[in-house]
Formats: C-alpha cells, sequence, structure tokens
C-alpha cells in the first residue's frame, strides 16, 4: 500500500473505532438509565464472565494467522483445514466451559440466568475477530471496520428498544444473545472462503499455480496448529483476564450496585485503548510480522516512533479523560453515577501506560517473543489481582482503582525492559549481517541505513 492509502486506511480504522467506542459507551449509558444499579451490576457480571472466556474461541487463531501469512506467504493456506477444526473444538470446549460456571461458580441465580440468555455473544467476539483478520490479509479495512462496528451498533438498538419497552434485563440478554446468532452465521459465510483457499492476500504477488511446490505444502494437524496458536491464545485469555478481573473482584468482595460504578470506569478506559489498538494491532500488525520475519529495518524505525507517539497521545488522552470525568459521567450515566468520577480521575493515569504497552509489545511476532509477552502480562496479572484483595475490603473502589493502575505499571516496565532487548538483539544480527555483506568484519561499526517504505 502507498502512504496515501495507508492514511486513509488509518482514517477509516479510526473512525470506525471511535464510531464503535462511541456506540459501546452509548450501550453502556443507555443501559446504566434502563436498569437499576442491582441489575446493571449483574449484567455487567454476567458479561464480564462471557467476555473472558471469548478470547479461548480461536484461542489466538487471528494472530497466527497475521504470523503465518506473513513469513510463509501463500504457502500458510495449508494450515485453513486445520484451523477449520481449531474453531469447532475450541468453541464447545469454551460453551461447556462457560455453563459449568455459570451453574457451579456464579454465586447468584440472576448472574447465572444471564449467562445462560447471552451464551451466542461468547462466541461472537471470536467470529468478528477471525473475520478481521481475513479482511487484515487482504488489506480491506473497510471491511474491517465494519465488522468492528456492527455488533455494538446492533446492541445499541436493542437497549434502545427495550428502554422504550421498559423491558427487563432478561430482555436485554436475550436480545444479545440473538445479535451473537446473527454475528456468527455472518462469521461463517465470511470464513468461507478463507477456509476453501480463495483469499485475496495482499503483499505476497500473485497465487501461486495449482500443483506448484507453494500448494503441495503438506497439509498440518490441529496438534500443530495448537503448538504454534497456544502462546498467543494465552495472551488473549491473560488481557481480557486482566481487565475484567478487578470487576469480577469488586463483584465478590462488594455489591451490585458498586460493580456497576466500577464497570462505568472500565467503559470509559475501553474507548481511550482504542487508539493504539486500532493502529499496531490492525493496521499495522501483518506488516509488522513481515518486516520481523525479513530484519526490516522499517521494524526498528517503527518501533522508536511508536513508543515516542504513545508515550505523548496517552499523556494527552490521560488529562483529558481526568478533567472531563467530572462533567461527562454524570452528563451521559446519569446522576446516580457521580460516585464513579474519582475512580475514572485514578484510572487515568492507565492510559499513557497502556498506550506506551500496546507500542512497545507490538514488535514481539515470534513465538518466543509472545512467551515473554505472557511472561510480562501474567505478572502484572498477578499483582494486580493480589493488590486488589488487598486494596478493595480497605478502600472500596478506590482500593480496586489503584490497584489496576498498579498492575499496568507493572506490565509497561516489564515490557519496555523486554522489548529493548529484542531489538537490541535484532539490531546487532542486522549490523552482523550488513558487515558480512559488506566484506568486512562482524565487530566493525557498519552504517545503519533506513529502506525506503515501498508498502
Amino acid at each position: 500500500m502507498s502512504r496515501r492509502s495507508d492514511a486513509w486506511a488509518l482514517v477509516l480504522l479510526l473512525l470506525s473505532a471511535l464510531g464503535s467506542a462511541g456506540v459501546a459507551f452509548a450501550v453502556q449509558a443507555a443501559l446504566a438509565r434502563t436498569l437499576h444499579a442491582d441489575q446493571y451490576g449483574h449484567f455487567a457480571s454476567a458479561l464480564a464472565t462471557l467476555t473472558i472466556v471469548a478470547p479461548a474461541v480461536g484461542f489466538g487463531l487471528p494472530s497466527v494467522w497475521l504470523k503465518l501469512y506473513g513469513t510463509e506467504g501463500w504457502a500458510a493456506a495449508r494450515w485453513m483445514r486445520a484451523s477449520a477444526r481449531f474453531v469447532c473444538i475450541s468453541s464447545i470446549a469454551c460453551v461447556a466451559a462457560t455453563l459449568a460456571w455459570s451453574f457451579f461458580g456464579v454465586r447468584d441465580i440472576e448472574t447465572t440466568r444471564l449467562i445462560v440468555w447471552m451464551l451466542p455473544a461468547l462466541l461472537s467476539p471470536g467470529a468478528i475477530e477471525l473475520a478481521s483478520a481475513r479482511f487484515q490479509l487482504e488489506e480491506r479495512f473497510g471491511l474491517v471496520a465494519a465488522w468492528q462496528a456492527f455488533q455494538h451498533c446492533a446492541r445499541l438498538g436493542v437497549v434502545l428498544v427495550c428502554y422504550l419497552l421498559n423491558a427487563r434485563v432478561d430482555n436485554v440478554a436475550i436480545g444479545f444473545g440473538c445479535i451473537g446468532i446473527i454475528v456468527i452465521a455472518g462469521g461463517v459465510w465470511t470464513l468461507s472462503p478463507l477456509f476453501k483457499g480463495r483469499l485475496r492476500l495482499a503483499g505476497h504477488g500473485e497465487r501461486p499455480a495449482p500443483g506448484s511446490a507453494t500448494q503441495a505444502a503438506a497439509l498440518p494437524g490441529v496438534g500443530e496448529l495448537w503448538h504454534g496458536a497456544y502462546p498467543f491464545g494465552v495472551t488473549s485469555l491473560l488481557y481480557f483476564g486482566y481487565v475484567q478481573s478487578g470487576l469480577l473482584l469488586v463483584a465478590y468482595l462488594t455489591s451490585p450496585g458498586r460493580v456497576a460504578l466500577y464497570s462505568v470506569a472500565l467503559t470509559i478506559l475501553a474507548a481511550i485503548y482504542l487508539f493504539p489498538t486500532v493502529l499496531f494491532q490492525k493496521l499495522l500488525m501483518p506488516r509488522l510480522h513481515r518486516w520481523a520475519a525479513a530484519n526490516d529495518a522499517r521494524l526498528h524505525q517503527s518501533y522508536r516512533t511508536g513508543n515516542r507517539c504513545m508515550l505523548a497521545a496517552g499523556l494527552v488522552a490521560g488529562l483529558a479523560t481526568a478533567l472531563l470525568a467530572p462533567v461527562l459521567i454524570p452528563a451521559v450515566f446519569g446522576e446516580h453515577y457521580r460516585e464513579a468520577v474519582p475512580l475514572v480521575v485514578i484510572m487515568s493515569a492507565c492510559a499513557p501506560l497502556r498506550f506506551v504497552t500496546t507500542s512497545a509489545s507490538s514488535i514481539m511476532t515470534s513465538r518466543n517473543q509472545i512467551q515473554i509477552l505472557n511472561g510480562c502480562m501474567g505478572a502484572a496479572f498477578v499483582c494486580s489481582i493480589v493488590a486488589a484483595m488487598l486494596l478493595v475490603p480497605r478502600f472500596d473502589l478506590k482500593g480496586a482503582a489503584g490497584a489496576f493502575v498498579f498492575g499496568e505499571a507493572v506490565w509497561t516496565v516489564l515490557i519496555v525492559i523486554a522489548a529493548n532487548r529484542i531489538m537490541q538483539n535484532r539490531q546487532r544480527r542486522r549490523d552482523a549481517a550488513c558487515a558480512q555483506a559488506a566484506g568486512r568484519r562482524p565487530g566493525e561499526r557498519v552504517a545503519r541505513t533506513v529502506e525506503s517504505e515501498a508498502t
């Protein structure tokens, strides 16, 4: 893609993400106004349960596809048959695990009932991510944007109808479940050409002729795919577990009304985090895999520039959030959610931390590097949980907010240290290769050249 196409794709994805964030924000605000605080707390707890388990559907497969096609090109089509079976197996396992938890792990019957009604929403995020991965590989970012926005818009429609009809929380949950069924059906239809090898892959030239060595490569099995996918799947599970665990702890240690307040703060943070997520995970990720496989100088340039820009953008976003929270929250969610303002002010410190974390971790593309990422995230997860268990009983929701910020700080420090070491190792290998190509000894200093951007 040209620079102009890149700019247009980024604008399109950002507009879609901001629109989706606005709609998702409106969904939560409408729910807060439609439901009693206790009902909203039960609903938020049920939705958090589904959100934590949902990444196990496909278990990192979208990231694996981006990596495989980035490194193997057209030959990666050989993984699609195993991918289809892998999606089916993981979906069945996730549904079974969620049902078991809802009946034996949830404390109240109302949350259990809501989980059952919304069960199709467990699979819909996986369908969205898998379909989006196909369109990322094809660099059809308009369709990526459409997929990301559809579910939020449909959910807003359900909430507004329930608000006008003064419907119960069960009706909202049933509506979310029906939307999940529609998304799943659309995902199956969208992914069918990919599984059949009819992908319009971008960045790897023309499709090889039938019977070529690329087409005739050996077909891997589900076990081999699992071996490559599980580090990415663990990343997704750790991430959503890390984000939602605080809410579940608040649900266990306090009351549904307090859960509603904490959920408002998480909703605002989720909207703030969209910008770095769209930039690095949607637009740049296919290219980062290609550059990493080729040890391209553009990877180093992206890392340096990205970290600086994300730190500045995160500081601006965090400051704006802290300043606007006293006005925004009562106006949007209602005066009875004013208690959430101090939580948002405290948690706004997470914005620059998360922006830098997203940028720095984007260069971790290999299997070993993903495991390093998982170790950093796991350490932050544990620190956040321990801090919450210590602080929530004493400081209530402010303790939960402080624990969340502490976890973010641990994650950022560990990721930046690990990413710097990875980039130093890459640079040493690159300098050695340039020295050998120039006929010099590997120990001599080699002038760095940044390749002109071709895509």
